[in-house]
């Protein structure tokens, strides 16, 4: 195609006036005009692809240490926001070829280079030297007035400006550009003449103090616009700028003549002093801070109510886990007490079991004896064989295998019924509170079980207070869930009965351990350490619990759960005639127990009495007999192997419908009262001839009724 060449664009851009350096986005030099290389002393082959800040040797002068760092600064600005960024008056030495500097002083104007697309590819690095503007502002004689001194500054600033307008066009563009960067960075510029206090104000500068542009605005009336309670915090920073050679710069609020209120943020410097270092003349920008602040403040106020809110979620947190923490507590004391309670409850069942022979023996020797002398040996070991069965059926209620007989039981009506008793049990030092809840509900657990419970509960009381206190019974009903309830309960309705004593109190270590069995801080023959044990053991048997609180010094209040009673119901009686077959003297009567000692001594015990009486070993055994013989009545131990008392009694009736069965438990293997039929009892170990005669009696009188 025809038509004029393209222009050499780096031929033109070499030639133009003014001090121009093209840049990469990493500030590397791509082109620089003649008249830049000739300021600094430098060549174009030494500086193309060169960082710019490499080019610009750091002289040893401190007072010029800062330019390099504030030029990075500058580009990184441009090259992050993409607008343009002007510098004021900083001090670049420039190395002559003799290694030494020549002080010098710029301007600066760094504005991005896009391209089509909008996408910056380069920067444009436009300076001014104002080295002689400097020179002449620090020239003239500091002992002439000061009339003087600015005449002679102003001809000597007009004599300059025309030379150099002469010598380099460049230069008033580089001013316009400098006032560009200044409106469009919103910022207000002000000098500050210090001996007479004399300010020139931008018309943006006015702006900021809400003045008009045309407004007169003296740095009395500055100083007079600032808030009352940042005019020291603002003096302050003025006095490290003019005494010390700090910056200025302070951020403070204004009050516009309106009364608003407004943040402005101001910096400055001193740029001449006298030459005894008093300052002389300082200049500065200054910009509108109120948006910043008000997001400043929003932001804090948003970070304060994230705090609050983390604040909050951490104490719900670290209440979760403290409770947690007490529910897992909780978790392994009753486990520790339910192993406690399963050895304790199978030391029990064969102590037991023993004591049945025990005393059996025992009966038959005194029966044997007489009115010999001896007897009354035989008669004492019998005595202290029944104290050791009184033993295990605490254990056994600590273990929750005694046999309770659970019904609706008028809490309120049995503590009042035992007011006679507590007063003669306690004494005249301790005095008995009730407060007792006049709309109780019923509880389900066995009334005479729980009297014994209340009355050791008394016994510990008063113990713990020998020189006399308040034993306070009180009784409410318990059905919110949550906090309220001990961890090891199900939330429901609970009766809850609470006894508080004034006594002494327990350290943490005897509380701890205050529902073992045998545990007791007593003296030695004053206490078994049972008696928390077996209310623990009753409340969890009755499908409740108990909470012990106590301090040294400051009494003990132990909490017995039990659960509400259903509504009582009247069921249909499920009635067969009465049976003329018995179990009355002269009987038969079948004994069914694996243990020979055991079931020799029920036999003898019952022929004793004028029963006819058969042994079995086994369940198989007693059917067998039980198919060639008639019986009024079967004495069944429980636990039999191979087949349960339970089992047997099924297949019993199936040959006899009218036998009559009494179960014979230990403990471990008890039945449930309300799972027996009419013609079945229970009898616990261990029992002598009188209970055992008694249980037959009340077994065959239930059933002639």
């Amino acid at each position: 195609m025809g038509g004029a060449p393209d222009p050499d664009f780096r031929a033109v851009f070499r030639t133009t006036p003014g001090l121009y350096l093209l840049l990469t986005t990493q500030f590397e030099i791509i082109e620089a005009t003649d008249t830049w290389l000739r300021h600094t002393g430098t060549q174009r082959a030494e500086v193309l692809g060169r960082p710019l800040l490499d080019v610009l040797a750091e002289s040893p002068d401190e007072r010029a240490a800062s330019g390099p760092r504030e030029l990075r600064e500058s580009l990184e600005r441009v090259a992050r926001l993409g607008r343009p960024d002007a510098m004021p008056v900083h001090r670049y030495d420039i190395r002559r070829p003799d290694g030494t500097f020549d002080e010098r002083y710029w301007t600066l104007l760094n504005s991005p280079l896009r391209n089509e697309a909008g996408r910056i590819t380069g920067i444009v690095h436009r300076v001014r030297d104002v080295t002689e503007l400097v020179r002449l502002h620090r020239e003239g004689d500091e002992r002439d007035e000061l009339a003087r001194d600015q005449q002679l500054l102003i001809e000597r600033l007009r004599a300059a400006n025309e030379e150099l307008a002469q010598r380099d066009r460049s230069l008033s563009e580089s001013g316009r550009l400098y006032t560009i960067a200044l409106e469009a960075g919103r910022l207000g510029s002000w000098e500050l003449s210090l001996p007479d206090r004399r300010m020139v104000s931008s018309a943006q500068h006015k702006a900021y103090y809400g003045r008009g542009p045309e407004d007169p605005f003296t740095h009395d009336e500055l100083r007079a616009a600032v808030h009352p309670d940042d005019r020291a915090t603002r003096q302050a920073a003025l006095d490290r700028a003019l005494l010390g050679g700090a910056d200025y710069d302070i951020e403070y609020r204004v009050i516009w003549p309106d009364g608003s209120t407004h943040w402005v943020q101001v910096r400055g410097q001193v740029i001449r002093r006298r030459a005894d270092g008093t300052p002389e003349h300082m200049a500065g920008v200054t910009l509108d801070a109120s948006e910043r602040k008000r997001a400043e403040e929003i932001l804090e106020a948003r970070v304060a109510t994230r705090t609050r809110e983390l604040a909050d979620a951490n104490a719900r947190l670290t209440a979760a886990v403290a409770e947690r923490d007490k529910a897992e507590r909780a978790l392994v004391e009753a486990r520790r007490l339910e192993a406690i309670g399963r050895l304790t409850g199978g030391v029990a069942h064969d102590f037991n079991n023993l004591l049945a022979a025990v005393i059996g023996n025992l009966e038959l020797l005194s029966a044997a004896l007489g009115e010999a002398p001896p007897r009354r040996y035989a008669e004492a070991a019998l005595s202290a064989a029944w104290r050791g069965g009184r033993l295990t059926q605490q254990l056994l209620a600590f273990a929750r295998q005694q046999r309770l007989e659970s019904a609706l039981v008028e809490v309120n009506d049995l503590i009042a019924g035992m007011d006679t008793l507590l007063q003669h049990t306690l004494g005249g030092l301790v005095q008995v509170e009730m407060a007792l809840e006049p709309t109780l509900w019923p509880a389900s657990t066995d009334a005479t079980q729980l009297e014994l419970v209340l009355l050791n509960l008394a016994i510990n009381a008063r113990d713990a207070m020998p020189e006399g206190g308040t034993l306070r019974i009180a009784t409410r009903n318990v059905e919110q869930a949550g906090a309220t309830l001990p961890e090891e309960l199900d939330p429901g309705e609970y009766v809850l009965i609470s006894v508080t004593d004034t006594g002494t109190g327990m350290s943490p270590e005897v509380a701890e351990r205050a529902f073992e069995p045998f545990f007791t801080t007593k003296e030695v023959g004053k206490g078994s350490g049972l008696g928390l044990a077996q209310a623990y053991g009753v409340a969890r048997q009755s499908g409740g619990t108990v909470r012990l609180r106590s301090s040294l010094g400051g009494g003990t209040v132990v909490e017995l759960f039990l659960p509400r009673a259903p509504a009582a119901t009247q069921a249909e009686p499920n009635w067969t005639p009465p049976s003329d077959h018995v179990a009355s003297r002269g009987s038969a009567v079948l004994v069914l127990n694996h243990e020979p000692v055991l079931r020799h001594i029920a036999g003898e015990l019952l022929a004793e009495a004028g029963y006819q009486v058969q042994e079995a070993s086994t369940g198989h055994e007693a059917l067998a007999v039980l198919r060639e013989r008639h019986f009024a009545a079967a004495v069944v131990d429980a636990a039999v192997p191979g087949m349960t008392g339970t089992e047997f009694a099924r297949l019993a009736r199936q040959l006899q419908p009218e036998l009559q069965v009494l179960f014979i438990t230990g403990g471990a293997d008890m039945l449930e009262p309300n799972r027996l039929g009419p013609r079945e009892r229970v009898l616990s170990k261990p029992y002598g001839r009188a209970e055992l005669l008694s249980a037959l009696r009340r077994l065959a009188s239930a059933w002639a009724e």
